[in-house]
């Protein structure tokens, strides 16, 4: 049974975005669908991290798996346009962390 655990701990991310994308393809809008599906994600790691430390298994895996299926989640979702905001906004995101570093290590 434990070992079966670890598979459902890294496969629930997925099952959670099939179940979107089969809800989304019925005749409700997709923003009513994916909205409070990417809300569920944080959950989603929360209930992860509780699995992983009671049945074992790789948190690091399970981090990963959920977040591929969140992207994936973000990719079905989101126009083009969205995506450039969001590739620049992580871009200065990276550039301001890597300068505070920057500072942070030569003081």
């Amino acid at each position: 049974m434990k070992w079966l655990m670890k598979y459902v701990i890294y496969g629930l991310p997925f099952v959670t975005l099939l179940a979107g994308e089969l809800l989304a393809e019925t005749e409700i809008d997709r923003a009513q669908v994916y909205v409070p599906l990417l809300a569920l994600f944080p959950f989603l790691y929360l209930l992860q991290g509780l699995l992983v430390a009671l049945y074992g298994g790789s948190l690091l895996v399970a981090v990963v798996m959920t977040s591929i299926s969140y992207f994936v989640a973000l990719f079905l979702f989101l126009n083009q346009s969205s995506w450039i905001y969001i590739l620049i906004y992580l871009i200065l995101t990276l550039a301001v962390s890597a300068i505070f570093e920057y500072k942070h290590r030569h003081h």
